[in-house]
């Protein structure tokens, strides 16, 4: 486990050194989303920055297939040591209740499970497109030159993964959403529960469908 940790250490320092985004100045608020996967899905990990209302992707990784969630919870507890997130926001679906528990064993602070249920999904892809979409003005028109509420970088593969989430409304006016065959939406998950961990308190957010 040491010789883990360690690897760990020095990746995480490797990883901060090539982090291409982040805000400038004074930072107020840090939260992490984690999604979870293992043999088919992988698990990643996001953190984003927020300064009075905008939030900003400082960073995301995707881990490999097969790696242990103890690997994952070491790079969760290192980011919580230098980062001191307000929330930690982890996909409990599945197996992912059990990594919570061990999360909170292992001391890191301010986690909280999730389950990613068809409703909470919508809320939560919901509440990102909306930060994405809206200004810090407020103006309420979305061609607007203002800066967005959420900001992130031009990074080719979260940008793919946002792009290629497919959805479609059921009958029973919820929104089912999926990814193409042979593609993964990890990173947009974890993207999308640190976002939603940023939230404050306000109405939940849902998705416009309109008809073609």
């Amino acid at each position: 486990m040491r010789a883990i940790f360690s690897r760990l250490k020095r990746s995480l320092s490797r990883f901060f050194s090539r982090v291409r985004f982040a805000i400038a100045g004074e930072v107020s608020q840090y939260f992490v989303g984690c999604d979870l996967g293992k043999k088919v899905d992988y698990s990643a990990v996001a953190l984003v920055a927020k300064r009075a209302k905008v939030a900003k992707l400082t960073f995301i990784k995707r881990f490999p297939l097969e790696t242990p969630y103890a690997s994952v919870i070491g790079f969760i507890k290192i980011l919580s040591v230098r980062f001191n997130p307000e929330q930690i926001l982890v996909d409990q679906t599945g197996v992912g209740e059990y990594v919570v528990e061990d999360m909170k064993s292992a001391g890191l602070p301010n986690v909280e499970g999730l389950m990613l249920t068809m409703q909470t999904k919508e809320e939560i892809l919901g509440y990102l497109k909306q930060q994405m979409q809206n200004c810090v003005e407020q103006c309420g028109n979305q061609k607007c030159n203002h800066p967005r509420l959420f900001q992130i970088p031009y990074d080719n593969e979260v940008i793919a993964e946002i792009n290629l989430e497919k959805f479609e409304l059921t009958k029973d006016g919820h929104i089912k959403f999926s990814h193409p065959e042979g593609t993964h939406d990890d990173r947009l998950w974890g993207v999308a529960l640190a976002v939603y961990a940023s939230r404050e308190s306000e109405a939940p957010a849902f998705i416009s469908i309109r008809k073609r």
